[in-house]
């Protein structure tokens, strides 16, 4: 019997490299030091170290110094003050020079802040419960959503701060400086405001006045 002819049509295709086989082709033309390079290179990057939450005393210290000079080089040296979403509950900020410094959510419970200097600081979401902020100078402050119920600010300096929608309850606010402050849908419930400059404040939608 005549065999039939083959049918070139049913030849197998000829697949193409898969990516590993290409992979492992292109390091046997490397070089053995170079080919060991690329490999390294290829390994997955150490995950990067997580942010101090809860600084010591010292680092506090250090971060201090180094904002100081931060600002009072006009950003050449030193570094910003970036302590946003850290706890710092109780801890002695008295006298600190916190000016322009990020704290956003940063939890300050209890901190004692007599005298900060927090001029232009980044407040927002803050949680200062019972902070201790008499004579503090927060001018333009950005302290919206923050928690400062039952916060003493007496004497502070608020002038031009950002209080839209923060929480003010029982805050002692006697003979603070709040000129030109926004205090837009704030809480104010039980906040004690006698002697307070409120001279171009903006209070629309605030409770408890």
């Amino acid at each position: 019997m005549t065999p039939l002819p083959r049918d070139r049509s049913s030849r197998p295709v000829k697949r193409g490299l898969d990516l590993g086989s290409l992979h492992r082709f292109f390091l046997r033309l490397l070089p053995r030091e170079a080919s060991r390079s690329y490999e390294s290179s290829e390994k997955e990057a150490p995950p990067d170290t997580a942010p101090v939450l809860a600084p010591s005393r010292n680092e506090i210290s250090g971060i201090l110094e180094a904002h100081r000079e931060w600002v009072e080089s006009g950003t050449e040296a030193g570094s910003r003050a970036e302590l946003g979403g850290c706890n710092l509950e109780g801890a002695d900020l008295s006298d600190a020079f916190l000016k322009r410094a990020v704290l956003t959510g940063a939890n300050l419970r209890m901190a004692n802040l007599k005298k900060t200097n927090f001029q232009g600081a980044e407040l927002s979401g803050a949680d200062l419960g019972g902070a201790d902020l008499e004579g503090a100078w927060m001018m333009g402050a950005d302290l919206k959503g923050a928690n400062l119920e039952g916060v003493n600010l007496e004497g502070a300096m608020l002038r031009a701060g950002k209080f839209q929608g923060a929480c003010l309850k029982g805050a002692r606010l006697a003979r603070a400086n709040l000129q030109g402050a926004r205090l837009d849908n704030a809480d104010l419930t039980g906040a004690d405001l006698e002697g307070a400059n409120l001279t171009r404040a903006t209070l629309e939608g605030a409770r408890g006045i």
